[in-house]
């Protein structure tokens, strides 16, 4: 008993001694930090610096952060749609507005026309009562609205695509604007070759040299002065065709600068406008001149040499039918 008790006097000393090594605390101690890495950010692709959104216009299309005009012909051959991201690379940087070639770097995440845009491809031209109407192929597939609409074609549509009944067309309108009507953006080749796939770019550059001779019809231009306007890569075609025709021919780039379209169209008796080859800015002072000197002209949304000398001798025989035809040419491109 006695030893327990001396046991018992020491037990504070020792009480004591522990906690001088390992002193209580109401923090518990921290437990090692782990090793939190972040989390991983995917980094946006860059886009080029000549790159910009495509917008969809009723025909053709726009590059709004550039100021840069594609053509429906480029639309269709490189497949642009809504939303793409398009480089647009500058062939001359002199030339104002801008010529440039065109590619494709970046499709649109979403898949959808610009709005209240509507496309109807492939419909038939057809005639009543010496009016031209656009007729869907295939009515079952519009909407149930335009199953019942009548699609008429303007007088100034029908002579910039030289239109006939049976031609095959593609046309476009908003439908938030009733009043404006139907476009027509396309016209088909219906008796030409069929499609192929597009050779690389290379092969087109000495396509004039390649190219056989093709059969052109007869017109007398009787010493007329002859503007085309655009489609220099057929400049030594139209210039044999032209001047064989007893025509005095004359060829501006789609990229000439107001001064010299006014020069070269006052001395001019006909233009042609190659519509798909000159800048949107070009088409427009081209048309602008061409009211201001009385100079009749033509659009072309083809580049055959047949149908050019066929329009602007026409247009030279019947000067008044055609500027009165075109005074609105260009209000809906």
């Amino acid at each position: 008993m006695l030893n327990i008790l001396t046991e018992l006097e020491h037990l504070p000393n020792l009480v004591t001694s522990i906690l001088s090594i390992h002193p209580l605390s109401e923090s518990p101690i921290p437990a090692p930090a782990a090793d939190i890495q972040p989390p991983l950010v995917k980094k946006e692709k860059e886009r080029p610096s000549d790159a910009y959104v495509f917008e969809r216009k009723l025909q053709g299309g726009f590059l709004p952060e550039g100021n840069i005009f594609v053509p429906e012909s480029i639309i269709r051959s490189l497949g642009i749609e809504h939303g793409d991201v398009v480089r647009a690379t500058v062939k001359n940087p002199h030339s104002n507005p801008p010529q440039c070639y065109f590619e494709v770097v970046e499709k649109a995440k979403t898949k959808a026309d610009a709005p209240s845009r509507r496309q109807i491809s492939h419909a038939v031209v057809t005639k009543v009562a010496g009016e031209m109407f656009a007729e869907p192929v295939d009515r079952e597939a519009l909407t149930e609205e335009e199953r019942y609409r009548t699609f008429r074609i303007s007088a100034t549509d029908s002579m910039k695509f030289f239109l006939e009944e049976g031609d095959v067309i593609d046309i476009a309108y908003y439908d938030n604007n009733s009043d404006a009507g139907v476009k027509v953006i396309w016209k088909h080749s219906t008796d030409g070759p069929t499609h192929k796939t597009p050779l690389p770019s290379s092969h087109y550059k000495s396509k004039e040299d390649q190219e056989p001779q093709e059969h052109t019809v007869t017109v007398n231009y009787n010493g007329s002065n002859v503007l085309v306007v655009g489609g220099d890569c057929r400049k030594a075609r139209y210039q044999e065709a032209i001047e064989r025709c007893n025509g005095e021919f004359n060829l501006l780039e789609g990229t000439a600068d107001q001064s010299r379209l006014e020069s070269a169209i006052k001395r001019a008796d006909v233009v042609a406008i190659m519509i798909e080859y000159t800048s949107h800015q070009s088409s427009w002072d081209t048309v602008k001149f061409c009211k201001q000197y009385g100079v009749p002209f033509v659009i072309r949304n083809t580049m055959g040499v047949n149908m050019l000398l066929v329009e602007t001798a026409s247009a030279l025989q019947k000067p008044d039918l055609y500027m009165e035809a075109s005074e609105d040419l260009l209000q809906t491109s």
